[in-house]
């Protein structure tokens, strides 16, 4: 597939989910936003807290007061302070003495009473690092820590209560939604991320696919260009759709150039053999006065030395003249077969049986393997007989040096198949594109009609004749239906009377 559909894929992927992604960013900015508004508010007013309790800190004068007696002003000051602000506690730390001191009460969301006392380690322990820091630094610090049910706020402010050094704080615990709609913004992110990331994966993964599976259309199209047996391989899905139609169009132009080749055909046998029976006609007759003649000389003048001889040599071209005109009148107004019940292995067999000799002869090994299954066809035995003859002849002419025919019959789907097998050089693509034309031959004493003859033979009978061929030899093989219908399909020429 094309860089271009690729990129279109990808495109419109991202294109459909930028938006989607773009507003989730933006839902998520401004919750994070208002997050920080609300804990800066918060924050603010705890500030406005401790600088109330702050200033009441310095007011008390720890002069003669014992410990107690502190601890009862200080958590009066807080009490008063945060009595104007609910929801919200406080509490001082004297470092020196290491006493903590908490006023108010914090709102719980989850309507559950508060374990108490809580003032004690373990509401420290939480606060500590805050309260540490501020003692150290000096300086305010404001921290969100994790609460006994929620989370909270804690602000830590250094003060002086009876001109000692302590730490004031401010907590508060914040409403659930703020944590909740935390953990759904991240959740939100994470998934449209995830889910980008998925999409544009699944998309390049997809168009990748279908990239290749174009490619392999496309491929396939420029190889039926140039041969229209190819059949691209089978595919899934709806691409394997439109294989299988590509597949059904080459099969189906390759019937019509078929067919189309065959009615052209059958027009030029048809106007070859008016022709071919005009010109045999012809011929037949002035042959015949020539051998007449020849013989009556032969009888009359024995008596001339050497007219023997020459009368011989006359007979001899004259019925070779004969055998050439027999051959051109059987293609030109074949008479109809015959048709019964044949079993193929016989004929051949029968074939064989004189062919032998005539095989050794050449320096023929031959190899038959005749299925012993073979069912019967509908044929004219003798025209059959003279297929096989032509065809076996023609594989010994291919080896002038010697070398194997291999003879095979099978049952097909649709019949019978016989095929004669060679080991010669071969058939070039040219003479293979006319090996079954009338009068067409590469020997230098064939009249062209043999394969031609073969295969109007085989077409008469409702069947095909092919041939496969390359370095190692050629295979010519008959196709014989089980029951054809008798029909002339081209092959039978009407040359008229």
């Amino acid at each position: 597939m094309s860089r271009g559909l690729l990129f279109r894929l990808v495109a419109i992927v991202v294109v459909s989910l930028v938006f989607p992604l773009a507003f989730t960013a933006y839902g998520l900015y401004s919750g994070a936003r208002v997050e920080r508004l609300a804990l800066e508010e918060r924050e603010r007013q705890m500030q406005r807290v401790l600088g109330e309790v702050s200033a009441g800190l310095r007011e008390i004068n720890s002069g003669g007061k014992n410990g107690d007696a502190l601890d009862r002003e200080v958590r009066g000051v807080l009490n008063r302070t945060l009595a104007g602000y609910p929801g919200i506690r406080g509490g001082v730390f004297l470092p020196e003495t290491q006493r903590t001191v908490i006023g108010g009460e914090l709102k719980w969301y989850d309507y559950r009473p508060e374990v108490w006392p809580k003032e004690g380690r373990e509401l420290f322990r939480e606060r500590d690092p805050v309260i540490r820091e501020a003692l150290d630094t000096g300086e305010a610090v404001t921290r969100r820590i994790v609460m006994y049910r929620g989370e909270g706020l804690v602000h830590a402010l250094p003060v002086t209560v009876g001109g000692e050094k302590a730490v004031a704080w401010a907590e508060e615990v914040l409403q659930p939604a703020i944590g909740q709609d935390r953990v759904l913004r991240k959740w939100a992110f994470l998934l449209t991320t995830m889910g980008f990331l998925v999409a544009l994966a699944s998309a390049l993964y997809i168009s990748g696919s279908l990239g290749r599976g174009v490619n392999r259309i496309k491929n396939g199209l420029e190889q039926l260009k140039r041969d229209l047996s190819y059949r691209l391989p089978p595919m899934p899905g709806e691409l394997g759709q439109i294989v299988a139609a590509i597949n059904q169009l080459a099969q189906g132009l390759m019937e019509k150039e078929r067919l189309e080749e065959q009615l052209q055909r059958s027009a030029r046998l048809a106007a070859l053999g008016h022709l071919t029976a005009g010109v045999a006609h012809e011929m037949r007759n002035p042959l015949g006065i020539i051998r007449g003649t020849a013989q009556i000389m032969a009888q009359e003048y024995n008596h001339v030395p050497g007219l023997a001889e020459d009368v011989a040599v006359i007979l001899e071209q004259a019925d070779r003249q004969n055998r050439v005109i027999r051959e051109l009148l059987d293609f030109a107004r074949p008479a109809p077969p015959l048709m019964q019940e044949i079993n193929l292995n016989a004929i051949l067999e029968s074939v064989l049986s004189f062919s032998r000799k005539f095989l050794e002869q050449n320096q023929v090994n031959l190899v038959t393997q005749l299925s012993p299954d073979l069912p019967q066809v509908q044929a004219d035995g003798e025209k059959i007989k003279q297929v096989f003859l032509n065809l076996l002849l023609n594989a010994v002419e291919a080896m002038p040096t010697g070398g194997t025919i291999t003879i095979e019959t099978l049952a097909t789907p649709d019949g019978v198949a016989v095929s004669f097998g060679d080991t010669g050089p071969g058939i070039s693509p040219e003479a293979r594109s006319h090996l079954f034309d009338p009068f067409y031959t590469t020997k230098s004493d064939g009249t062209g009609l043999g394969l031609a003859i073969c295969h109007q033979i085989v077409t008469m009978h409702g069947g095909n004749i092919e041939v496969e061929t390359g370095d190692r030899g050629s295979v010519f093989r008959v196709s014989l239906p089980r029951s054809p219908e008798r029909r002339d399909a081209g092959g039978t020429l009407d040359p008229g009377d």
